[in-house]
């Protein structure tokens, strides 16, 4: 369990660094990272600020981003203070309690897809707005050039309409566009340019055209975390490389 949540925390700082950071550790410790972190915490902290420097803050922030996943209330400075003060008790009911290693990763996965949903809806909102704006904008131009073949009580009529059509086609787009909240940990990813995913880590498995993903199993075969996945996967979206449906 506590080996998970290293790995979890150490491997978003980026690929590969769980072993060098454990590595690094192992060679100070001479014991195994997770098992000193239990019996001597305050050891385990020094090791880690001997060992990493100024890195140590970034890893004890992951650390405690991963704790709070697990429904624990820890940020940085909280958990350093724990582990300066040795407090055993207190380090074996934070990293022991709460949810397991696959609660983890379905907490941390579902906080990134949440992040890409949301930002869809907030793109939703604004090209339904951006649509509604500009057919008012239309119709008000065509009543200013047709001003003299339309009769003064009907401008204000026409404008009229044409608001309500601009709210009514505002709405159709957002509700048309508006991407479905995440229900599992299952997405569609459609490659939109093969080519461009060399250097990837998803390179060798996401073909052209939409591909099915069943998250945590995709990230176990790719030997990274379903965090990293999905951080890779909003990265070629935001890039133009690939699309998502939930």
């Amino acid at each position: 369990m506590v080996e998970d949540i290293l790995r979890l925390a150490l491997e978003s700082l980026g690929s590969g660094s769980y072993e060098r950071i454990r590595g690094l550790l192992m060679s100070r410790l001479g014991a195994e990272p997770s098992s000193v972190l239990l019996n001597d915490p305050s050891e385990f902290i020094r090791a880690l600020k001997d060992s990493l420097g100024g890195e140590a803050d970034s890893c004890l922030t992951a650390i405690a981003t991963v704790l709070r996943a697990r429904g624990v209330d820890m940020d940085k400075d909280k958990l350093e203070g724990i582990l300066m003060r040795g407090d055993r008790e207190e380090v074996r009911r934070i990293f022991l309690g709460g949810l397991s290693g696959q609660d983890i990763y379905g907490r941390i996965l579902m906080d990134q897809l949440d992040i890409i949903g949301r930002r869809r809806v907030r793109a939703a909102i604004l090209s339904s707005i951006l649509i509604g704006i500009a057919i008012f904008l239309f119709t008000y131009l065509m009543t200013i050039i047709l001003q003299y073949y339309i009769p003064p009580d009907l401008r204000a009529t026409s404008l009229f309409i044409g608001a309500v059509i601009s709210v009514a086609v505002a709405i159709e787009n957002y509700l048309i566009t508006m991407p479905k909240l995440p229900s599992g940990a299952r997405i569609k990813v459609k490659v939109v340019d093969q080519e461009a995913l060399k250097g990837s880590i998803l390179s060798g498995y996401l073909k052209a055209g939409e591909t099915k993903l069943d998250l945590l199993k995709f990230s176990r075969e790719l030997g990274v975390t379903p965090n990293e996945v999905m951080k890779e996967i909003d990265r070629l979206r935001r890039e133009g490389k690939l699309s998502i449906e939930f």
